[in-house]
C-alpha cells in the first residue's frame, strides 16, 4: 500500500511539473514572477538597488541588478525589474546572467541545455520562437549577433539568449547568456512604451 501511495505521488507531481505554462512557476535563485523583494531583501538593500538602477521611460519601472548572495550561484548577476512605487516591491520581470567571455561557443551550449529542459516541461500548447544569429541593433557595424529561444505563456513569456558582440564592443560589453522572465504586464510596457 505504501508503494502505491509513492507512485500515485510521484505520478502526479510529475504531471503538475510536466504542465507548466504559468510564468510563476518558474524561478531564479528562489525569485519567482509575482513575488515580494522584501520575501529576499531588506529595505535597505532594496532603495540602495533602486539608487543604483536603470529606470525605463516615465519610470514605470527599475532594473536592479545584484550579484547573487550565494557563492554557489549560477549566474554572476540577477536583473530584477519592479515599479519603484510599489511599496511590496512585487517582481515585474527577473532574469540571471552569465558571462561568457572569449567563449561563445559555451554560451550556445548552455542555451540548448536549458532549452532542452524547459522543453520537458512545458505545455505542448505553448507557444514558442526561436532565432539564431541575428544581428543586434545596438551594433552599427552588424557585427554583434544575438540568438533567442522564446517561451509565449498566458501571463508572460521567458527568453533565453547568448549575446555574441564584436570585438570592437567586446570592450564594453562581455558575451553572456541571459534568461529572463516576464510579467505579461511589463511585456506589454517593454513592446509599446519603453522606447516610443
Amino acid at each position: 500500500m505504501r508503494n502505491f501511495l509513492l507512485i500515485f505521488i510521484l505520478t502526479f507531481s510529475f504531471q503538475s511539473l510536466s504542465k507548466a505554462d504559468d510564468i510563476r512557476d518558474f524561478e531564479i535563485e528562489g525569485m519567482s514572477i509575482g513575488d515580494s523583494l522584501l520575501d529576499h531583501f531588506d529595505k535597505k538593500d532594496l532603495n540602495r538597488f533602486i539608487k543604483d538602477g536603470y529606470f525605463y521611460k516615465d519610470n514605470k519601472y527599475v532594473d536592479l541588478f545584484i550579484r547573487p548572495k550565494l557563492s554557489s550561484s549560477k549566474y554572476d548577476y540577477l536583473q530584477i525589474t519592479i515599479s519603484p512605487s510599489d511599496k511590496k516591491y512585487i517582481i515585474k520581470g527577473l532574469g540571471g546572467q552569465i558571462g561568457y567571455e572569449n567563449d561563445i561557443q559555451n554560451c550556445y551550449k548552455k542555451k540548448n541545455t536549458m532549452v532542452y529542459d524547459i522543453n520537458k516541461i512545458i505545455t505542448k500548447s505553448t507557444r514558442t520562437k526561436t532565432t539564431d544569429k541575428v544581428k543586434h541593433t545596438y551594433d552599427k557595424t552588424g557585427n554583434s549577433y544575438v540568438s533567442s529561444h522564446f517561451y509565449f505563456l498566458k501571463n508572460g513569456n521567458i527568453a533565453i539568449q547568448c549575446y555574441d558582440w564584436s570585438k570592437k564592443l567586446e570592450e564594453k560589453f562581455a558575451d553572456k547568456l541571459i534568461v529572463s522572465f516576464k510579467s505579461q504586464v511589463f511585456e506589454d510596457f517593454i513592446v509599446n512604451e519603453a522606447y516610443n
